[in-house]
């Protein structure tokens, strides 16, 4: 920790910090006792440490006064071994203990524990934020700009152009095939995928083509001109269309129009799964039982009155998190149950939570084939359950029931369910708790952890199967401590009739949720709020 504390605060502190029972507390170098090597693991500089966070917090109200927020308590956590290892022996043990996605680690011989082991943390530099970025998508393809784009990564410019020409191809391949004719090599549609791709968007060409003739309307135009926006997106405005339009939160694949073969008999679903097996039951149920569904597919979660006599009525949401999960399983599970945590919290003006769910689809832990996925199934469906047990339990929450189904079909992408229930109050202030609004000047309160850079591309990542340009990014460590403080002012809040509309963020932030709360109204956001203080907009 760097929280310039004299010697007596931080004896003081370690005392708070040190259960008085079982373990022990040492400042400074720690002793190498009877062991050949050390392990450390700690987070990477900027990664969310939800427990170094806490043990901040815990500090400010012993000493009553708060610390700058560039001071801080970082947690790593080290394990001894003793025998004799060769350095890429003990490499391996140590990719047991850690993800190199969003952690660091250390390995100390016996000659360096015997000197001691001096606590470190991960240095944090945060660049100042760049220019906005705009694109024409009017532009034709270039392919040497895009080769001399690929250059500035790749071993040499011949590499750069063995991989401008790939991607060129699958463009203009598309492009044919969207089209249904011959199309030239510096078509538009190229750039458009271009952009698609350099963004990391996960759109196809129909849907770039869509924003493509949104910006080229001449009302969007002129509304634009008004608030002085060029006729070129922003980045900003791509990475939303990117975010809305992903798997995770629009479901194409479950709205799509699907034909399928089985036992040689063709069937075709034109409504879409969704539609035909979900929305379709849950509304005819709703329609033979009103009194029973009080409300559904329209918020965050849905609303069941399960005792007329009770005083609150039960809310319930389930939703998957597989792609971070199946990159770094520890993280992916615990930003998925906090986040499934957060639909009650956001649904009409607010719930209390009181259970979670989970369920996992992995490949058999005791698989020994040829597939090499960037975990195996053993050590992923051990971080994925640490991931929703600890979202649990740090939150408040108790895992009622879950289960898991091994199959190798899903050695190339686990699924990961998670989901949680919530009490909505039957009447608050006259209303029923599940009806929510916005009143011209109502102030939106944004509450919660700060946001950063990590967990960038979560949703839009939920498009793509799992390969090696993955970005890394979209993986982000959730934070139930802090969460559970949001769930405690929450429903003080709601008690006092202070909420008119209660919505999280989810996976597209403060644009996702203004969008979703505002509707048809406007949002004036003037300054967005950051997880680091010197990244803040000005």
């Amino acid at each position: 920790m760097d929280l310039d504390l004299t010697p007596e605060e931080t004896e003081k502190l370690s005392r708070e910090l040190c259960h008085p029972v079982t373990p022990d507390a040492v400042i400074g170098s720690s002793p190498s006792g009877d062991t050949d090597y050390a392990i450390e693991v700690i987070y990477g500089p900027g990664v969310m440490d939800p427990e170094g966070r806490s043990a901040k917090s815990l500090a400010e109200i012993v000493f009553g006064r708060k610390f700058p927020f560039d001071k801080k308590i970082a947690v790593l956590h080290q394990r001894r071994i003793k025998g004799s290892f060769t350095d890429v022996q003990l490499r391996k043990i140590a990719g047991q203990f850690y993800n190199d996605i969003v952690q660091n680690v250390k390995v100390f011989p016996r000659k360096e524990l015997q000197q001691g082991i001096g606590p470190y943390m991960s240095p944090v530099e945060v660049p100042p934020p760049g220019p906005i970025l705009h694109y024409d998508l009017n532009a034709r393809f270039d392919f040497e700009d895009l080769v001399n784009e690929l250059a500035r990564n790749a071993e040499n410019k011949d590499k750069a152009r063995e991989e401008a020409k790939k991607k060129s191809d699958s463009w203009l391949k598309a492009a044919k095939e969207y089209y249904e004719c011959d199309v030239s090599e510096t078509n538009p549609s190229l750039n458009l995928l271009r952009i698609s791709d350099g963004r990391m968007l996960a759109l196809n060409l129909e849907e770039m083509a869509s924003i493509k003739g949104h910006y080229s309307r001449p009302d969007i135009i002129e509304a634009r001109k008004k608030v002085g926006l060029s006729g070129k997106a922003t980045d900003v405005e791509l990475e939303l269309f990117g975010q809305t339009w992903s798997e995770h939160c629009k479901h194409k694949i479950f709205n799509a129009d699907v034909s399928y073969i089985e036992g040689g008999i063709e069937e075709r679903i034109k409504e879409g799964i969704f539609n035909r097996f979900i929305k379709s039951a849950t509304l005819a149920i709703q329609k033979q039982k009103p009194d029973f569904i009080k409300s559904v597919l329209w918020d965050n979660s849905g609303v069941v009155d399960i005792d007329p006599k009770a005083s609150n009525y039960v809310c319930f949401k389930c939703e998957t998190h597989n792609s971070p999960s199946f990159l770094e399983p520890y993280g992916g599970a615990i930003t998925g149950i906090v986040g499934v945590y957060r639909d009650p919290l956001g649904t009409g003006r607010g719930s209390l939570l009181i259970f979670g769910v989970w369920g996992y689809c992995t490949g058999s832990i005791f698989y020994d084939g040829d597939l090499r996925p960037p975990l195996h199934p053993d050590q992923l469906i051990e971080g994925i359950h640490h991931g929703v047990r600890d979202g649990g339990n740090k939150h408040g929450v108790p895992n009622a029931i879950g289960g898991t189904f091994f199959d190798d079909g899903f050695m190339g992408k686990c699924l990961v369910y998670v989901g949680a229930a919530g009490l909505v109050p039957k009447v608050v202030d006259g209303r029923p708790g599940y009806e929510k609004w916005v009143d011209q000047g109502d102030r939106v309160i944004v509450v919660g952890g700060r946001v950063g850079k990590d967990g960038i591309h979560g949703a839009i990542a939920s498009s793509e199967g799992y390969h090696k340009n993955t970005p890394k990014g979209h993986v982000q460590i959730g934070d139930p401590y802090t969460q559970k403080n949001v769930q405690e002012f929450m429903w003080e809040a709601l008690a006092e009739g202070l909420i008119n509309f209660s919505q999280d963020s989810g996976a597209g932030g403060t644009g996702s949720a203004a969008g979703k709360t505002v509707r048809d109204e406007e949002v004036y956001i003037p300054n967005p709020i950051n997880r680091f203080e010197k990244a803040e907009s000005k």
